[in-house]
């Protein structure tokens, strides 16, 4: 049984055998309407239906609504790309999309702790959206909803951000909203009998942990459009580590229940397993106040800009702009009169690792510091010290501003070593590149470079016999001293 709603949005869905699904309608309807997937709690004035079947039976259990019998052709659509998840051309299988055994063992395991657990049962609804950062990942601020109250499917729902859970619950309760959906994870239970055979079997084969027959783990990704498409390694790890962290909550549940009460802050990490060893996990209240406000904006639109395989300058620039802005009005900012260094950074990391400052990990901003920036960048060296303490300080700004996942260890790489790093490497002539050189030597000779003649004009001198006489000079040369 599917429910859809007026702008083709799934709300509720539970498998059932031949013949039952008529037996079970009326108390699927009631689950949907008390704990949608997405959205509020809500009451339908009019259901459609294509069974006369199923009409008879909700109209017996609803008499006061509306229930038409006709063709669902929004039905066809969702089984359509339901069946596209699983790779029509082969068996249904828990390994598409380049996921491994290993990597799927972490989320079994951890979905089965999940459904034993029950964190439904013991979280209020207003406790139900968290944020998760997982560092490890680079991934910051994922906004997870748990379901299951009042009955409604046991699982969870993960987003990018807040920003897109807030703009999905928006297309859900504003009818006629036509805009692409932001994509998202769901993890959701099926019995065993209606879980593909082949996919039961590989569970089996691998053994793979399993809470109860009535609970195997069922992971998908979707789309804008909303097709149901496998995850990807990254993304079952992001599920897993959703799963671990709401199946250990209940001992937070007091810290949680205070701070829900008061309208203050909770943080708590948790250790979530993987194939390559154990990762850090945050878990946190996410404040939707203020999200329309321009600033949230700005670190989203740089966060989806990043993940883009050609990043637009244009667009890049204007809203590393408004983020130098906000962040020269900070507090972290206090002290420093003109933000120098934290843009020449942002442009590195979109040039030469296709990044922006949102989405650069801290080993790429390892090497923009001490091996491009040395390499690439007129900046002498006495001039380590105050770069290092203006992104010391950015980094700050950015992890209280908009929680990003990647501070500690970005902070780390501007550790008590940086600055004499940095300064070794601004003052070695061996790490410089070749246009470097040129700029420099013509720099310590008294010659200006000030645009493209300039330096033609240098490198001019620097192949003429009379580079060492009075005559080789240009207007931009300095006069000797008498």
């Amino acid at each position: 049984i599917v429910w859809i709603n007026p702008d083709g949005l799934i709300i509720g869905q539970e498998m059932h055998g031949p013949g039952e699904a008529a037996l079970a309608a009326c108390t699927s309807l009631k689950n949907t309407m008390n704990s949608p997937m997405v959205g509020s709690p809500q009451l339908p004035t009019r259901i459609r239906v294509a069974s006369k079947q199923l009409a008879k039976v909700l109209k017996a259990g609803f008499p006061n609504m509306d229930i038409i019998c006709a063709p669902t052709p929004e039905i066809d659509e969702v089984a359509s790309s339901i069946l596209g998840h699983f790779e029509i051309d082969s068996e249904p299988t828990l390994f598409g999309n380049g996921v491994t055994p290993a990597e799927m063992k972490p989320m079994f395991s951890c979905a089965a702790e999940f459904y034993r657990k029950k964190p439904w049962k013991f979280l209020a609804f207003e406790e139900s959206v968290f944020l998760l950062n997982i560092p490890k990942l680079g991934l910051s601020r994922l906004t997870v909803q748990v379901s299951g109250f009042t009955g409604g499917d046991m699982g969870l729902v993960v987003f990018d951000s807040p920003r897109d859970h807030f703009d999905y619950l928006g297309a859900v309760e504003e009818f006629g909203a036509t805009s692409a959906l932001p994509v998202h994870l769901m993890l959701c239970f099926e019995t065993k009998g209606k879980y593909p055979t082949t996919m039961v079997d590989e569970a089996t084969e691998h053994q793979f942990e399993v809470a109860t027959s009535r609970a195997y783990p069922f992971a998908v990704r979707i789309s804008e459009d909303g097709q149901f498409l496998p995850p990807n390694p990254e993304e079952i790890l992001v599920l897993t580590a959703a799963a671990h962290v709401f199946a250990n909550i209940k001992p937070h549940q007091k810290a949680l229940k205070r701070a829900a009460e008061n309208d203050t802050s909770f943080s708590a990490t948790f250790l979530v397993p993987t194939p390559d060893g154990a990762i850090e996990v945050i878990l946190s209240r996410p404040d939707f106040e203020g999200l329309d406000d321009e600033d949230d904006d700005i670190w989203h639109e740089l966060t989806e800009l990043g993940k883009r395989h050609h990043i637009d300058h244009d667009e890049r620039v204007a809203l590393e702009h408004e983020l130098v802005d906000i962040f020269l009005d900070s507090a972290e900012a206090e002290g420093i009169e003109e933000i120098m260094y934290a843009p020449i950074i942002m442009d590195i990391a979109a040039h030469f690792f296709g990044h922006t400052i949102a989405t650069l990990p801290a080993s790429d901003l390892r090497e923009v510091i001490f091996e491009v920036v040395p390499a690439k960048v007129m900046i002498p060296a006495s001039e380590a010290a105050e770069l290092i303490e203006e992104l010391r300080a950015f980094y700050t700004f950015l992890d209280r501003a908009f929680d990003f996942a990647g501070t500690d260890a970005c902070l780390t790489v501007l550790g008590r070593k940086a600055v004499k790093t940095l300064e070794k490497a601004l003052s070695s002539r061996a790490v410089m590149g070749p246009g470097k050189r040129i700029l420099m030597d013509a720099t310590n000779s008294g010659f200006k470079i000030e645009s493209e003649d300039d330096i033609r004009a240098w490198m001019e001198l620097q192949m003429s016999p009379l580079i060492n006489t009075p005559a080789a000079t240009n207007s931009n040369t300095k006069k000797p001293k008498k």
